[in-house]
This record gives C-alpha cells, structure tokens and sequence, in this order.
C-alpha cells in the first residue's frame, strides 16, 4: 500500500518537529537481578536430585553445587526465558552432603542468588536397607494380627456351635 505524498511529508514534518524531545526521553533500565522463591527438591535419589523453583520475572537459571561453598560445578538450564524452572542435577557421590546455590539471570543480564541450601544424597541400596529392617517386622506384625483374628473366629465358631446343640 502506497501512501500519497501530502501525507508522507506530513508524517515526515511531525517526526522532524517532536524528534528534538525523543533524546531526552529516557527508558528505565532494569537492574534489579530476579528473585528466587518456591525453592523445592522434589526428589532426592542416591546419585541425584531435582530442584524446581520461580523467579519474580521471566529468567535463564541454573544451579552452582560442590561439597562445600565454592561450588565448582554448574548445571544450566536450555536457552530461553522462563518464571519456572526445574533442573536435574546427576553425577553425584551416594551418601554425601552437598552445597547447592540456584541462579537466574535476566533478559538485562542481571543476576539473582538463592540463599546456599545443603543436600544429602542416600547410602548405597538405602531401599533394600529399608526392607530388609522393617519389612521383616512388618510381616511379622501382620502374621500375628492374622493369626489372632483366625483364633478368636475360630473360637466364636465353637461357641456358636454349642449354643445351637
């Protein structure tokens, strides 16, 4: 679509005039970093563990672990913007406590840090542990409530039968 001239020159002359005054508009820079809040590991395995979280704006995020305070290791999330995040973090020892810092950096480049948490990986075969302790028991909780049921039916059959005799 073609416009006239009359109304080209006219858009051109009204730009002309008011450019002088669009130098000293200034836009707000954003500097404040992005807040980190909803913290959650979700699951806790013995060589890994998932944390999700938000941030109070659209950011980039990832998460700093080691086994102290200086970290040493990063596992970033894809390319891209997001207010949620949920990250997998592998490659971990079984049985260890980790420092573990989340960060988020937004589309200003500026760069937010979640207070230092502390995660504990599970001993090696803490499942089979766990059976073999208490599965145990609990079978043999359920054999005597089992069989404490059986003898009182059969005692109230006994009962019931010489009552009819």
């Amino acid at each position: 679509m073609h416009c006239k001239p009359t109304i080209a020159l006219t858009i051109t002359l009204l730009i002309a005039s008011i450019s002088p005054y669009l130098g000293s508009v200034a836009f707000a820079q954003d500097e404040e970093p992005p807040v980190i809040e909803d913290v959650r590991f979700d699951t806790i395995g013995e060589t890994w563990f998932t944390v999700g979280w938000t941030t109070s704006e659209p950011a980039h995020g990832g998460v700093e672990w080691g086994l102290d305070e200086t970290f040493g290791n990063l596992v970033e999330e894809e390319p891209g913007f997001s207010r949620h995040h949920y990250l997998n973090v592998t490659g971990l020892n079984r049985d260890s406590y980790y420092s573990v810092q989340i960060i988020a950096t937004d589309e200003s480049n500026n760069t937010g840090f979640s207070e230092i948490w502390t995660v504990g990986t599970y001993p090696i075969g803490w499942e089979d542990r766990f059976l073999w302790n208490y599965g145990w028991s609990i079978i043999a909780i359920l054999v005597a409530i089992t069989t404490v049921v059986i003898i009182i039916f059969l005692v109230s059959l006994r009962n019931r039968n010489k009552r009819v005799r």
